[in-house]
């Protein structure tokens, strides 16, 4: 069984082809053949800016996304008719980047007649593991640090994962770009931080290591790259900061991520009793990380698996093949596939459309909750839901992605926010939004009504008023 894979989730667009057998199982973790894995990648363009260009990273895609699709074939020597699955990135990542290969992929689906799959690009960079340990079994510890995510999910198959613990603020990779910044090093910063760092002495400026509590498995990497901004300026001020002296400091800065990293890490993995950690995303390439887990994991006893320097970056090799396990696994997606920009987004929908969702947009999947589901849950009116989505901006097509929006942890001070504003205004409404059309008569009709809510506004408009005739009568 051929899978052909595709990847756009940021500014690398990738094509792979994959090869398995059609009668092994998911849970069988022994790699297939990775026929082809073509990457493109847009850095050069987004180097000059300091960070990824998500306008530049989605023309990027288009203009490449078929001249990849034809190289990887090419390089496999196949032809297009002999591919029998496709996987194609769903999220998260830059929703411009994510339409191009999703579009591509449902362009292929259609013409060829194969089926559709979408995939999770975090979940992937943990499953490129798989395709570099062929004794790796489920479940095990996934550790993707990337530039976008940093976190922790216990992957008990393809399907079923659950997070254990994520970045509060900064990303891992994240912090890397930020730290090379204020040292005045190059983009991406992992890199360069990681060539400078080499064999210098990480005692010297010693960073304190962000744990958060006891107990907690989630990371904080803000902390650092500030204490790192407040030594180089220091530094600075003194005349003190040297090359080898950014030599030192980038070692010390990078001694304290991985030391939070590995601490965390084989704390989650004892605590649920997983014997085995994949580390996966681009900094997983980082030599004093694998250094540094290689040795713990020997200390404990615990298997830990990096995938190939190849299937560290953003590649359409691990989106094939999670892809397979997941069609295996009974996922079906249809020409109603929708991508997503944050983790946590994964919807079950993208099935195949029905004649509503043709007519509105709107998806009818069971597993989605529609207005008066999410109203109830909330406690809230459907008016009221319909008022926080729209002035909190969630643009959506899907009363289920508002949802998704408002049921995290800060959904208190959402509905709080909004009830002070009703008790503020108790009259007021929003007569400019997109959703509350009016004429030009029951606008002013409106309006009068709104001058009339609260007494104050009035005397205070009839006092400046009154200021404004006696300035004007003294000139």
């Amino acid at each position: 069984m051929i899978t052909l894979g595709i990847e756009t989730s940021c500014d690398e667009t990738s094509v792979a082809l994959f090869k398995n057998s059609a009668t092994r199982t998911p849970a069988d973790l022994r790699p297939g053949t990775i026929l082809s894995n073509v990457v493109y990648s847009s850095l050069k363009e987004h180097r000059r800016f300091g960070g990824v260009v998500p306008e530049i990273a989605s023309r990027a895609h288009v203009e490449t996304i078929l001249p990849c699709v034809r190289a990887s074939l090419k390089k496999a020597r196949i032809t297009l008719k002999r591919i029998d699955l496709i996987a194609v990135t769903q999220g998260p990542g830059l929703m411009g980047s994510l339409l191009v290969g999703i579009s591509a992929a449902k362009a292929l689906s259609l013409a060829l007649g194969k089926p559709l799959v979408g995939v999770d690009h975090v979940v992937a960079h943990v499953y490129s593991g798989c395709l570099s340990d062929p004794l790796l079994k489920f479940p095990f510890l996934g550790l993707v640090v990337s530039g976008g995510h940093t976190l922790m999910l216990r992957m008990d198959d393809p399907k079923n994962f659950l997070v254990l613990g994520q970045t509060a603020d900064d990303a891992a990779g994240e912090a890397f770009d930020k730290v090379a910044k204020i040292l005045g090093l190059g983009y991406p910063g992992g890199p360069e931080i990681d060539r400078l760092a080499r064999g210098q002495n990480t005692a010297r400026f010693f960073f304190s290591r962000p744990i958060l509590s006891k107990d907690s498995l989630d990371f904080s990497f803000s902390g650092i790259k500030t204490a790192v901004y407040t030594t180089v300026l220091g530094l600075k001020k003194k005349h003190r900061l040297t090359p080898q002296v950014k030599k030192e400091v980038a070692a010390g800065f990078q001694e304290a991520v991985c030391d939070v990293l590995v601490k965390k890490a084989f704390a989650a993995s004892q605590r649920h009793r997983l014997k085995a950690i994949v580390v996966g995303g681009g900094v997983s390439a980082n030599s004093r990380l694998r250094a540094k887990m290689n040795a713990t994991a020997r200390r404990c006893g615990t298997q830990v698996v990096f995938p190939s320097a190849g299937l560290c970056q953003d590649n359409a090799a691990m989106v094939a093949a999670l892809g397979w396990a997941l069609y295996k696994e009974g996922k079906r997606d249809g020409l109603g596939l929708a991508g997503y920009p944050r983790f946590g987004q994964q919807s079950s929908g993208g099935g195949e459309m029905t004649e509503s969702e043709k007519e509105t947009g709107l998806s009818e999947d069971k597993n989605l909750l529609d207005v008066h589901q999410a109203a109830g849950i909330l406690d809230i009116s459907e008016k009221e839901l319909w008022d926080l989505v729209h002035a909190h901006q969630v643009q959506t097509h899907n009363i289920a992605g508002a949802f998704l929006r408002f049921r995290t942890p800060d959904i208190e001070a959402l509905k709080n926010r909004w009830r002070i504003e009703r008790e503020l205004f108790p009259k007021r409404e929003r007569y400019f939004s997109h959703h509350n059309t009016v004429t030009r008569a029951e606008w002013f009709e409106k309006l009068a009504d709104f001058w009339h809510f609260n007494d104050f506004y009035i005397i205070c408009s009839l006092l400046i008023l009154a200021l404004l005739a006696v300035i004007i009568s003294f000139q």
